[in-house]
């Protein structure tokens, strides 16, 4: 929800709070990839996200997790476009 409202940052807090009880959340993971990916251009957290797509089986939340992923700044086109081709495979 924070990160719907803009706030990337609460978002992240928020996942990481969560990963504290359920380290291998999936949804979770993914999610605090992506906000830290919009909130610094880590290429590093955008190929995490990358990497977390396939076990996402929400298909609208991984798009939604790779749309605001790949608005970070100063990522490498190339970097995004492999992370946008996830997006409804």
């Amino acid at each position: 929800m924070r990160a719907a409202q803009g706030d990337f940052a609460a978002a992240v807090t928020l996942a990481e709070r969560g990963l504290e009880h359920e380290p291998h959340e999936v949804s979770l993971r993914a999610a605090r990839a992506a906000c830290r990916t919009r909130l610094s251009g880590s290429s590093d957290d955008l190929q995490t996200r990358i990497g977390l797509a396939p076990q996402l089986t929400n298909a609208s939340y991984r798009d939604v997790l790779i749309g605001y992923a790949c608005e970070g700044p100063g990522l490498p086109p190339g970097l995004v476009a492999r992370a946008r081709r996830l997006n409804n495979p």
